[in-house]
């Protein structure tokens, strides 16, 4: 793995697969004064962890009528994809950013 800096890296090989989808749509077109697109400004993506075993998970906002994605990486290095009716749901609305954040009571 080959360092670029202290906060970036290269990867041998790309942990999961994802390419993001974008709807074809110009605001533009529909509301004169926006001077440019804002129906393009994601996707969003936030790391944290998740189910609190110590690793980085990965959340993907997606456009929309595309859902947004989670991987939960595993101790291995490698990533799967967790299923969630929410996702369905909300892909109604555009995602364009994401942010985890830690509770504590």
């Amino acid at each position: 793995m080959k360092k670029i800096s202290d906060f970036f890296h290269y990867l041998d090989t790309v942990p999961f697969q994802y390419s993001h989808q974008e709807n074809d749509f110009n605001e533009v077109f529909h509301e004169n004064l926006n001077l440019r697109r804002f129906s393009s400004e994601g996707p969003g993506i936030s790391i944290g962890d998740v189910n609190n075993d110590g690793l980085e998970d990965v959340f993907l906002t997606n456009a929309q009528n595309f859902k947004d994605r989670l991987f939960i990486q595993q101790k291995d290095g490698s990533f799967y994809e967790i299923y969630q009716e929410a996702f369905e749901k909300d892909s109604l609305y555009e995602g364009v950013d994401a942010i985890f954040f830690r509770c504590r009571r």
